[in-house]
């Protein structure tokens, strides 16, 4: 089941249902850590079924964006808020191979790391594989997901 989240950068969050507050401060110190220090992974983005996954937590991806291969996968281990973090703007999908998911929020993050200017929340379901088109994006762009929910 879809969680509504209320998203605020400066302030606690919370997710519905009665569930436990998440300080989305936190979150965003956490995937500018890895944003500065790493781990980091260099991928070409691909089109069709050849394209790199970029599900490996605490990991700053670099995407390499060429022509006609802008697309990355990612895979949700578990039912949750996760947010995506770019260095670079531009408008850029997630979709589940079916239908496109919308983002819950779209924010600019910059007030709490210098490295992100995009930040976007979506709701994504347990083992899923979804797809990420950076068409929208130039060149190439550091990516870092984070779950909301730890």
């Amino acid at each position: 089941m879809y969680r509504l989240l209320s998203f605020l950068l400066l302030a606690p969050v919370s997710l519905g249902c009665g569930e436990e507050s998440v300080n989305i401060d936190a979150v965003t110190n956490h995937a500018c850590i890895h944003a500065e220090y790493g781990p980091f992974e260099m991928v070409v983005g691909g089109s069709g079924k050849q394209m790199p996954d970029i599900s490996a937590a605490h990991t700053a991806f670099v995407i390499e964006i060429r022509e006609g291969q802008s697309q990355v996968s990612y895979h949700a281990r578990e039912e949750a808020a996760y947010v995506f973090y770019t260095n670079k703007p531009g408008t850029w999908t997630i979709s589940d191979g079916v239908s496109e998911i919308p983002p819950f929020t779209e924010q600019d993050p910059g007030d709490l790391c210098q490295y992100f200017i995009q930040a976007r929340g979506f709701d994504l379901n347990a083992d899923t594989t979804y797809i990420i088109d950076l068409k929208g994006v130039e060149e190439a762009v550091t990516m870092i997901a984070e779950s909301v929910d730890g």
